[in-house]
């Protein structure tokens, strides 16, 4: 789960975490005796992971935002041993696999630098070539132009800060 703060995004709830400890089907290391959490929490995790996905699927911050504050109180209301095996990936959570939680978490922190527009993105670009602390990386900025670009393609002028900024004419993107 992520937050906004003054210098950029924060870590607040890792609802992407097993991601981390899946590789290619197969723990990577012995997994310890761990309690996992009955189906019906394991259920509502995957319902809202669902809501999640379905949301910053249709680029819609502002309800994307709720489903994801929606994940981090269901998981701060959880048990410390189950919400350690949702969160590391010690439940079986069908539907979803480390890889595509780790889909949706790219997805989601694309929505969050982009916005759901061009015109979003086109503004975080210029801002971060104005302002010398921006967290925001050019990975990050190539990872919402991709996820964007699946959603709607970009206006004339947002082609050409699209272009300029792949083509690495800083200059051109913070005036334009």
């Amino acid at each position: 789960n992520f937050g906004s703060s003054e210098k950029g995004l924060e870590l607040r709830v890792r609802w992407w975490a097993p991601m981390a400890v899946i590789c290619s089907g197969l723990a990577m290391c012995p997994a310890p005796a761990v309690e996992t959490p009955g189906q019906d929490v394991v259920a509502r995790y995957c319902e809202l992971l669902n809501e999640l996905d379905k949301t910053v699927y249709l680029g819609d911050l502002t309800e994307a935002e709720t489903r994801n504050s929606a994940i981090s109180e269901f998981l701060k209301g959880l048990d410390r041993k189950y919400r350690a095996s949702l969160e590391d990936g010690h439940a079986v959570l069908p539907g979803w696999t480390g890889r595509r939680i780790g889909r949706l978490r790219d997805r989601w922190q694309a929505l969050q630098l982009h916005g759901g527009s061009w015109i979003g993105w086109c503004m975080r670009l210029r801002e971060s070539h104005s302002s010398e602390d921006s967290e925001a990386s050019r990975e990050a900025f190539l990872g919402a132009a991709r996820d964007l670009v699946y959603r709607q393609a970009p206006d004339a002028e947002q082609r050409l800060a699209l272009w300029c900024f792949c083509a690495g004419a800083t200059e051109d993107i913070a005036q334009r």
